[in-house]
């Protein structure tokens, strides 16, 4: 998991950037989710707002149809989604902590 720690104020990490791809990217907003990279080949990164408890992440296909199911841990920000075996199209992410839930789409190429 990815622990959410903060900066390390006056370190070479006080200084750290995410970079994915070619550009910055700015980080999710408050319940949210960003897809990294989108459109994708079926693998892609879910990226989203720290939570103390473990939540859980389900990718659906347009028929609503359930193709992807995992556990996200407590404190991390990232969860790495394999639907490469599917065919192209759009994808509907869903992410649940206890009460709070966001969705995203997916559109794999």
């Amino acid at each position: 998991p990815n622990y959410f720690l903060g900066r390390d104020t006056g370190s070479v990490c006080d200084t750290i950037t995410v970079w994915m791809g070619e550009q910055n990217i700015e980080p999710p907003k408050e319940n949210a989710i960003k897809v990294l990279s989108n459109p994708n080949d079926g693998r892609f990164t879910l990226w989203f707002n720290v939570h103390d408890k473990p939540g859980r992440v389900e990718v659906y296909d347009v028929n609503c149809n359930l193709i992807f199911k995992e556990g996200v841990a407590p404190w991390s920000q990232y969860k790495q989604v394999d639907i490469s075996k599917e065919p192209n199209g759009i994808y509907f992410c869903r992410m649940r902590w206890s009460l709070e839930e966001v969705s995203c789409k997916a559109v794999k190429e």
